[in-house]
């Protein structure tokens, strides 16, 4: 019969019990806890701004896209540093890159962002300057931009 003078009184263990058992217990106990606190408290799933704006970006057909296919796997992240681009990432696939005061969507197709072989460029907002610009030569000229930066070579792309 165990009683409570027995435990010692920091850790709460039985000295003559397995202490390895005991803390794993104690920790299974306490995550537990915490857990069914926090369901109690935010019983709703935690939602992320990208998420929507790349659903309702990608809904939207007539928004200017191009996709590349390289030689060699381009790692967008440094390619896009070294065009001086500046770039959010999203996840291991998708970019965000602010150039000529527009945002673009790139999105690795075949590989990750880090090496990817093929990948696709969507516009998402055109500059807000208001000046009259071909969406598709924007979009050119970024790949231009960001493909001299690297020694791949653009071997097919369509729009």
């Amino acid at each position: 019969m165990d009683r409570a003078g027995d435990r010692d009184p920091r850790t709460g263990v039985h000295p003559d019990s397995d202490p390895l058992s005991e803390q794993l217990i104690n920790t299974v106990g306490a995550h537990t806890r915490i857990n069914s606190e926090a369901d109690e408290l935010s019983p709703k799933p935690r939602a992320y701004l990208y998420e929507r704006v790349v659903k309702s970006a990608m809904t939207d057909e007539n928004e200017p896209v191009q996709h590349c296919t390289v030689d060699e796997p381009v790692n967008l992240p440094t390619a896009l540093e070294a065009a001086a681009i500046e770039y959010l990432d999203v996840d291991d696939q998708r970019t965000i890159a602010i150039y000529q005061h527009a945002i673009l969507m790139v999105i690795a197709s075949k590989g990750q962002a880090t090496e990817a072989w093929e990948f696709t460029v969507e516009l998402w907002e055109e500059p807000p300057d208001g000046l009259p610009r071909d969406p598709d030569d924007l979009i050119t000229a970024f790949l231009n931009e960001l493909l001299a930066t690297t020694n791949a070579v653009r071997t097919g792309d369509h729009d």
